[in-house]
């Protein structure tokens, strides 16, 4: 990760069909590695806490995780890797 800005590394979730990782950090970010292509994405950034509980969908086109936006509750979001298009679930 030498040539990528990504903070210090809290949670790391390896793509279930590409040579990709999504990762939250310190920064309360969610970010895209495609390792192949060599580029990186923040995809999401909570403004209270860490985003966690990251998980893919069995095609790697979308990745769930527990998204922080109130101090009392936390939600679960979508997003669609492709576009970085984010959708609150809960």
């Amino acid at each position: 990760f030498d040539e990528f800005d990504v903070g210090r590394s809290i949670d790391i979730e390896v793509a279930p069909k590409e040579d990709a990782i999504i990762l939250s950090n310190h920064r309360l970010e969610l970010i895209y590695v495609h390792l192949g292509k060599r580029e990186m994405r923040v995809l999401d950034k909570s403004p209270i806490e860490r985003i966690s509980g990251m998980a893919w969908s069995p095609d790697g086109r979308w990745i769930a995780y527990g998204f922080r936006a109130e101090q009392s509750s936390t939600a679960i979001k979508l997003c669609r890797i492709e576009t970085g298009e984010t959708h609150l679930l809960t």
